[in-house]
């Protein structure tokens, strides 16, 4: 094609492009080709039909999982209840604590998996402990616990629970901010990695023994806070991934296929399941 043409063609194809956007299912293409560019099919008129996007977004977790089963010949990751992750370790101080300050996460039975953690880290040693998401009420957030909702309250029990330990928190709602003694928490904004930077910097970046994403309860936001923490954490360091919907299980069970043996465990709570992993 020589150079006339070649100019010619492409500002025609910016053109066509144009008017398409500017029709009713436009708006459609360009809302596809923003959000799910690595899904739409590679066809003309994809976003006549955009359920064949989602779709395609959605089961890519499991796809990828039952075709890295076939070809590794692999099982599933399969959980372990929170009892029989925290076996042998008295859960019951640390599950007061919580309800004394009004936190969930004794009902949940999340407390098995910390009391060992803290037990293995050691209670008095001096910890260094992120908690991602303080728990707004404000009704205008996503992640809002309502009125009901006591923010900072996991923090504070984790502050009280660890006697030489500094806490950091962090959420988006800058209003619920606020700074204790051995307390200090900060902005976040789990879709954006950056944030998380500028949230470390903030601290003075500390070198973590314990991150806890109980957040946005994304698998953006979880994956984001888990790159995090690889960064963040001290070798021998822990990630904990809260509230996980059995929905997403697929995603997890992939993530430990790839990780291989430096994969987390899964565990199943009351109500939810949770991600435990390990730094090397």
């Amino acid at each position: 094609m020589n150079p006339i043409a070649s100019i010619k063609a492409r500002v025609g194809y910016f053109i066509d492009k144009r008017r398409v956007v500017e029709t009713p299912g436009g708006k459609q293409r360009e809302f596809l080709d923003k959000a799910f560019s690595v899904f739409y099919p590679s066809s003309w008129n994809y976003w006549s039909h955009p359920n064949l996007t989602y779709s395609a977004a959605n089961g890519f977790p499991s796809q990828i999982l039952a075709l890295s089963s076939t070809i590794l010949a692999e099982a599933d990751q399969v959980p372990v209840a929170a009892p029989e992750f925290g076996q042998g370790v008295d859960d019951s101080k640390l599950g007061i604590l919580l309800d004394e300050h009004g936190s969930d996460k004794y009902n949940h039975d999340y407390t098995k998996v910390y009391a060992r953690l803290f037990h293995e880290m050691g209670q008095g040693a001096a910890l260094s402990i992120l908690e991602v998401g303080l728990g707004t009420n404000d009704p205008d957030f996503i992640s809002s616990m309502t009125a009901a909702g006591k923010p900072g309250a996991s923090v504070r029990a984790f502050r009280d629970y660890l006697p030489n330990a500094s806490v950091y928190g962090a959420d988006l709602d800058d209003k619920i901010l606020f700074s204790e003694d051995r307390i200090k928490t900060s902005r976040v904004d789990q879709t954006d990695p950056i944030s998380f930077e500028k949230m470390w910097d903030n601290f003075g970046r500390p070198a973590l023994d314990l991150v806890i994403d109980d957040g946005l309860h994304s698998t953006e936001a979880n994956i984001n806070t888990f790159h995090f923490a690889t960064k963040a954490l001290k070798s021998g360091g822990y990630m904990v991934v809260e509230d996980i919907p059995e929905r997403t299980i697929p995603v997890w069970q992939l993530l430990s296929r790839i990780l291989g043996d430096k994969k987390g465990t899964l565990v199943k709570a009351n109500y939810a399941y949770m991600y435990v992993w390990k730094k090397p």
